[in-house]
């Protein structure tokens, strides 16, 4: 761990490169309140403009490519970065545009969670970024973490049982990714494999990934998830740590 210039340990920097949600339950807001949960400090460049709230995306404002990259350089020149985690991108410009910026900066831990559609079913990312993410960016991932509906687009499979998902993983992996981690919200029943959709009925998983982020730069983590019946639950609270019960940190939405 660097210092701070004062001779005390300055914490690793994490930037998350995705959409801002309002309600800051996805997107940058949510991944920096689990980074500082785990003791990192976070930066974030900011692809997308959502209006939304916990029932679902009403419109989607994409940030122009060359502003993306202006952001990305301007931290990448004043932070020294010690993990990226890449959530929305939008479109294929802005998905070239974090190819570049990640073969640019040679960065040691990338996580990549490739949302392409939202809970409620707004498009998150369109056909050529898919494309794109599908031929080039999953590659220059660490880690790339699709969910089951982001699994099926990648590999034109349909994913009904965790078999399914153990053969899409597979594939995804023979397209050049170096590690799978396919994500088991949106299934029915799951055997032992994660379920995160029934923790927060709009939040799929966000605050997973960002989890992965921090473990990248902290100590290896062994990440455990209860299933509480959150159909009325608020978003997963982002201090949760892992291998703690997550029902002990959810509060009433009328305490929220």
């Amino acid at each position: 761990m660097s210092t701070n210039g004062h001779g005390h340990p300055a914490p690793p920097i994490l930037l998350t490169i995705a959409g801002f949600d309002p309600c800051c339950g996805a997107g940058t807001a949510a991944d920096l309140k689990t980074f500082a949960a785990h003791g990192c400090y976070g930066v974030s460049a900011i692809t997308s403009l959502t209006v939304q709230n916990t029932q679902g995306v009403q419109s989607v404002h994409n940030t122009p490519s060359a502003e993306l990259r202006a952001q990305l350089e301007a931290i990448a020149n004043d932070c020294d970065i010690a993990a990226v985690k890449i959530g929305m991108l939008g479109n294929r410009g802005n998905a070239v545009v974090v190819a570049e910026f990640l073969d640019a900066h040679k960065f040691a831990h990338v996580v990549h969670d490739p949302v392409m559609k939202s809970s409620s079913g707004t498009e998150l990312l369109d056909a050529g970024g898919i494309k794109f993410v599908a031929a080039e960016l999953l590659r220059r991932a660490s880690v790339i973490t699709p969910n089951i509906p982001e699994a099926e687009i990648l590999t034109g499979l349909t994913i009904k049982e965790v078999t399914d998902m153990e053969a899409a993983a597979r594939k995804i992996f023979e397209m050049g990714a170096r590690a799978v981690i396919v994500k088991g919200g949106h299934m029915e029943h799951v055997g032992g494999a994660l379920r995160m959709a029934t923790l927060a009925d709009h939040r799929t998983c966000f605050s997973m990934v960002p989890n992965w982020s921090c473990s990248q730069v902290r100590r290896p983590t062994k990440i455990n998830f209860t299933e509480p019946d959150a159909r009325l639950l608020p978003p997963l609270p982002h201090s949760w740590r892992p291998g703690e019960d997550c029902r002990r940190r959810l509060r009433s939405p009328r305490s929220m």
